[in-house]
């Protein structure tokens, strides 16, 4: 009971209840007719600002992409920072998706394409495929610079959620690679060939045609993550390999090389060439050499920097989230590395009620990548990797120009 308003007694019928002032009487009213009109005003200018930030964040982008392409032999400065705050300020987020891109054209590409209107040898699937919607950005939540730099750039370029393959026919120099893919951060797929005017000479090949090559099949164990400097015998990997072996693990190494980093001379047998689409400013780090049955796979995560997967034998089959879809999907991050403990496969192994439920809710493309294809991969790009058949395949992982080890 409130110690200032007269006793009462709510059984007593004849208890005399006290008139109220005009003021009193009303006042329930006017400050619930306050508040209403507080919270129009305020929905309104919060609706303005809304509409500038979204304006402010599209001239913003537009500017560093702008500002970008005018950066020719200087060569290309590094759009995206990597990670650079803790995991744990990946909260949650219940936001609803938005479009707010209604007003910017999707990019067609076809400033860029052949006489038939062309660039993808699967363009018409391309074109139907549906735009990454990016969810609102929050003031409250803080997340990695990398998170919030793709948001910003698929709100003001409206990007497919399709990683496409290049034409076979289509020759592009370094620079214009820049223009159309890294510099919107897109995945793309391209054919050994269509670097060939590059001197990009490294072929695609069938296991048998790998054993000729390298005959030894004495046993032999590789270790995770060694830095090979020599000539490196594969052949009792591929003898494995042919037979589809599990991976082994032993305090010596493994029955496969793993994460192996090499130089391309440590290959000289197989021509292994970097690949050509990098400019002045940037670099490489050693190459990763990958050998994989089809009882491995990659659990879902992302790098910290662009990547260039170049397929020698066999398929993967691999199923990318974009990299906005941290909100969704919680990452834990250690270096420049970000795993997905709730959703380690992506793919129909989910098993859980959870891990399904975080599939329907994230978006996902999955894909093939075949011998004698590369795949550019974003920084900061989720992928999960599955091998549909035995496979070899070599990664180049980008760097600044200070800490590269190509020497090209």
């Amino acid at each position: 009971m409130d110690c200032t308003s007269p006793i009462v007694d709510p059984e007593d019928k004849y208890s005399k209840k006290p008139k109220r002032s005009f003021v009193k009487r009303f006042q329930a009213p006017i400050l619930f007719s306050a508040v209403c009109l507080m919270v129009i005003v305020y929905t309104s200018y919060g609706d303005s600002l809304g509409q500038k930030s979204l304006l402010e964040d599209r001239m913003l982008v537009q500017q560093e992409y702008f500002d970008q392409l005018k950066i020719k032999d200087d060569g290309l400065a590094k759009i995206y920072p990597q990670y650079e705050v803790s995991s744990d300020e990946l909260g949650e987020q219940d936001e609803e998706s938005v479009d707010d891109t209604e007003s910017i054209p999707v990019d067609t590409f076809e400033e860029h394409t052949s006489e038939d209107n062309r660039l993808f040898e699967d363009q018409e699937e391309y074109d139907k495929a549906p735009i990454i919607q990016v969810k609102k950005h929050s003031k409250t939540i803080k997340y990695r610079k990398i998170v919030l730099k793709t948001e910003k750039h698929f709100r003001v370029f409206p990007t497919r959620l399709y990683v496409p393959r290049l034409r076979k026919d289509i020759k592009l120099s370094p620079q214009r690679f820049h223009e159309l893919f890294t510099l919107k951060h897109m995945p793309v797929i391209v054919n050994f060939d269509s670097m060939r005017h590059l001197n990009f000479t490294t072929k695609s090949y069938t296991l048998d045609e790998l054993q000729k090559i390298y005959p030894n099949t004495k046993p032999k164990v590789y270790k995770y993550g060694d830095v090979v400097n020599e000539e490196i015998d594969l052949g009792p990997a591929v003898a494995s390999l042919t037979s589809d072996a599990k991976l082994r693990k032993t305090s010596d190494g493994r029955n496969y090389p793993r994460n192996t980093k090499i130089q391309p001379s440590s290959l000289k047998k197989l021509d292994i060439k970097y690949p050509p689409f990098k400019l002045p400013s940037q670099g490489f780090m050693l190459p990763s050499l990958w050998f994989g049955a089809t009882s491995s796979s990659t659990p879902l995560h992302a790098d910290c920097c662009d990547n260039f997967a170049v397929m020698i034998a066999g398929t993967k089959r691999w199923t990318l989230a974009p990299p906005s879809e941290a909100r969704v999907l919680h990452p834990v991050c250690n270096g420049g590395l970000c795993w997905v403990k709730e959703l380690p496969h992506a793919d129909e192994d989910a098993k859980s009620t959870k891990e399904k439920n975080i599939i329907k809710k994230t978006q996902l493309v999955a894909f093939d990548l075949n011998p004698g294809e590369m795949l550019f991969l974003p920084e900061g790009w989720f992928h999960h990797i599955e091998n549909v058949v035995p496979t070899v395949m070599i990664n180049f992982w980008t760097v600044s120009k200070k800490k590269d080890v190509s020497g090209i």
